[in-house]
């Protein structure tokens, strides 16, 4: 089979392709026709074939592979999809060029390709290898040149392979969405381990802001108590300070008392 193969995405300091050649402006521009968070656009120019997937995420950012093949079409698409999530789900994995965020959402912190080389070459060369495996591949019909380059048809994943594919020889763009179900079950089980543990994470940091706030008021009325106790221990010094000089003046008024007494004897 001959055809060529492509890694490209939306990155964190913008678009990004590998290998760069002509289909760069086509894979820029084929993002505007994305509807979905999953889908695989097909694009006819003559006798090439391109299937391009595309995931998206992080708002403006998305992922990209690109088959481009020469004279022949595929009649299957559950086998491309397949395909196509399982590099997702390696990439995931990996961590270099996609990875998951805290809370299990797919990211990049990748500027460029450019950046990973080593990494990409190794990607796009095991995926040339699962693309030259592929099956289920028909010799190319003429162009229908009744039909515009630029006319459009739009399916779900769920639709007939065989309207698909007729759909593909006929039409310049064929997109076929997948609303649902397109990350694997490892990539889902990666998500849901991460949103779990990040949930735990935030109760954790909710619990111990409580405690450190449930610990401020104990120091508060603590502090509230010693002023209480302090004051308590002042008004009993007042009080006792009263009693001792209350008994001092008594003291002093019977000695004088006596003394007035002797004096009026004498």
């Amino acid at each position: 089979m001959n055809c060529s193969t492509y890694i490209f995405g939306e990155l964190s300091n913008g678009y990004s392709q590998y290998p760069e050649d002509s289909s760069s402006n086509l894979f820029k521009d084929i993002q505007d026709q994305c509807v979905a968070h999953s889908q695989l656009i097909i694009h006819r120019d003559e006798n090439m074939m391109y299937y391009i997937y595309i995931r998206k995420f992080d708002k403006n950012k998305y992922i990209g592979f690109a088959i481009a093949i020469n004279g022949y079409y595929f009649t299957q698409f559950q086998p491309l999809f397949s395909l196509f999530e399982k590099e997702v789900e390696e990439l995931v994995e990996s961590g270099v060029i996609i990875n998951l965020s805290n809370n299990g959402e797919i990211t990049s912190n990748l500027p460029s390709l450019k950046n990973e080389e080593e990494e990409v070459m190794s990607v796009i060369n095991s995926f040339q290898i699962k693309v030259n495996n592929l099956k289920n591949l028909k010799r190319l019909p003429p162009v229908d040149f009744s039909v515009a380059i630029s006319s459009r048809k739009l399916f779900k994943d769920s639709d007939a392979d065989s309207e698909i594919a007729n759909a593909s020889c006929r039409f310049g763009l064929t997109i076929v969405l997948k609303e649902s179900d397109y990350d694997t079950v490892r990539t889902t089980s990666f998500k849901n381990i991460l949103k779990n543990l990040n949930a735990e994470k935030n109760a954790l940091i909710k619990e111990n802001e409580e405690l450190k706030e449930q610990n401020k008021k104990i120091k508060r009325q603590k502090k509230q108590f010693k002023n209480v106790v302090f004051l308590i221990l002042i008004v009993l010094a007042c009080g006792i300070g009263i009693y001792l000089l209350n008994e001092n003046l008594n003291n002093t008024q019977d000695r004088l008392d006596t003394a007035n007494n002797t004096i009026s004897e004498k």
